[in-house]
């Protein structure tokens, strides 16, 4: 298998995941869309034909798109695909096997790039980040707890997550933070 683990790499999934028939439903949309004065009867179903024949190509396009598109997101990809995702944005995996946990690290780094990007998003820094940051961090190691997070003027704050023990965990959560 070259890409994902759920389906074997092939050439009915390129792109290691389940496929859809795009083009059955292109053709169909596309039959509806055929004036009156082509109707089915044989003389005119020729250009039907001719009509379904052409939007398959297109309906095949709209099937790969969508399987890459699932292939590389980060709540559908698996083992290797999420290993070029956290490639692309600059988080390896960390030791960290387990997918689940690597995937929810992908989603902090995402939200830390995007943040920087987008006036409506919680910049870096703020309390809501910080916040947001620690809670996703803490559900994908597994632990509960209390966050208790004290902002100090003008840009210093004092975090306290007394559910967090292991030295190697607080390195991660200090690295995204």
């Amino acid at each position: 298998m070259r890409y994902g683990t759920g389906t074997p790499y092939g050439v009915d999934a390129l792109w290691g995941i389940e496929t859809d028939d795009n083009a059955a439903l292109f053709c169909e949309n596309a039959q509806e869309r055929v004036l009156i004065q082509m109707d089915d009867t044989v003389g005119s179903r020729q250009f039907r034909d001719l009509v379904c024949i052409y939007v398959e190509r297109l309906g095949e396009y709209v099937t790969v798109a969508n399987e890459i598109s699932a292939a590389f997101g980060v709540t559908t990809a698996q083992g290797e695909q999420l290993d070029m995702i956290g490639s692309l944005i600059g988080l390896p995996r960390q030791g960290f096997e387990d997918d689940a946990v690597y995937r929810e690290f992908l989603k902090i780094q995402i939200d830390l790039i995007l943040a920087a990007s987008r006036s409506e998003a919680n910049w870096t820094g703020t309390h809501n980040n910080i916040l947001s940051i620690c809670r996703t961090f803490m559900g994908a190691i597994g632990v509960g707890g209390t966050i208790v997070l004290n902002n100090f003027a003008p840009y210093s704050f004092s975090l306290s997550i007394p559910s967090i023990t292991d030295p190697a965990e607080f390195n991660i959560l200090i690295g995204f933070l």
